[in-house]
């Protein structure tokens, strides 16, 4: 049985530990989550995109203002364990104190209700990912289960992002809203990303991403992360995760493929109880006859070429 020969870092672009750890006033050092301090310390060197979800049953005034609870309790926990980013300059640095580089997200941007000036006070706030939509239609624009597009609202927040320096997500979206992120991205002449989405192509789900914008966010130099979520993946087992990398990667997507777990956001499948089991997929993709090179693009490279390509 092949098995990864070098040291593994991970670089994962969703989680919804944040809130977990909010919730349960837990700390990052120590807590009951698929990802903590003590979890992630088989890896050589670890970066997470760490988003703050909306829960569905607050409005989108209470969710506003939960953000910055869930945010300072993050500064909070964090000890000397990980360092929180707010610019891709700071990344380097932080690894090399042998920290977690934590890059603050909002899941479901209805919070900013209509507001650019609440887009503001996020970044202003350290958030530096914007997962635009969740679910049902908002004042953002229609998510994965609806077939409308943006609003005007939402066209201007997508472009809001890329003038301050937020990145836009498509996961969640609409096929419609995915097209006109997509183009508002192309225009301003900076990418979007897809932060935890699988291939609709494998596993025919809403939330899944279709070839054509896999393509254009490779051909815009984003990044595509591939998610847990048995729903998405097809499957209960772990395994399930090869064939939406393979055919990811038969897009030409060897420097566009990285992790987006979803761990705290979602069931896991077989195989998978937390973040330290992840050495488990690198291992099927190195019995799949991935190259250690390979394999190391989807679970470091690509994400920290990325994130510390950018302005900001």
């Amino acid at each position: 049985m092949e098995a990864v020969t070098s040291p593994l870092s991970l670089f994962d672009l969703h989680c919804d530990t944040a809130l977990e750890m909010y919730r349960a006033k837990s700390s990052f050092s120590r807590n009951n989550c698929a990802i903590n301090a003590q979890l992630l310390k088989p890896y050589r060197r670890t970066a997470q995109v760490m988003a703050v979800y909306c829960p569905e049953a607050l409005s989108d005034d209470e969710g506003f203002l939960q953000c910055f609870s869930v945010l300072s309790h993050l500064h909070a926990c964090l000890g000397n364990c990980a360092e929180i980013i707010r610019s891709r300059k700071e990344i380097p640095g932080i690894l090399a104190g042998r920290k977690t580089a934590l890059i603050p997200a909002v899941e479901d941007a209805r919070i900013l209700a209509g507001s650019l000036s609440r887009l503001a006070a996020l970044y202003r706030a350290g958030i530096r990912v914007l997962t635009l939509l969740w679910g049902g239609n908002t004042c953002i624009g229609g998510s994965h289960d609806t077939d409308s597009g943006l609003t005007p609202f939402g066209r201007a927040v997508v472009r809001k992002c890329h003038q301050i320096g937020i990145i836009p997500d498509i996961s969640h979206a609409s096929v419609a809203s995915a097209e006109e992120i997509i183009e508002i991205s192309l225009s301003t002449g900076k990418p979007c990303i897809a932060s935890h989405s699988d291939s609709y192509h494998v596993f025919p789900h809403t939330r899944n991403l279709s070839d054509r914008h896999f393509l254009a966010i490779r051909d815009m130099g984003g990044v595509v992360g591939l998610c847990l979520c048995p729903a998405h993946l097809g499957s209960n087992s772990y395994e399930a995760v090869l064939a939406h990398a393979d055919h990811y990667l038969s897009l030409g997507g060897e420097n566009t493929l990285c992790l987006g777990c979803d761990m705290d956001g979602t069931d896991l499948p077989g195989g998978i109880r937390n973040v330290s089991d992840l050495s488990r997929i690198a291992d099927l993709f190195a019995r799949h006859g991935y190259s250690d090179r390979l394999i190391g693009h989807i679970f470091w490279k690509n994400a920290f070429s990325f994130f510390t390509g950018l302005s900001g």
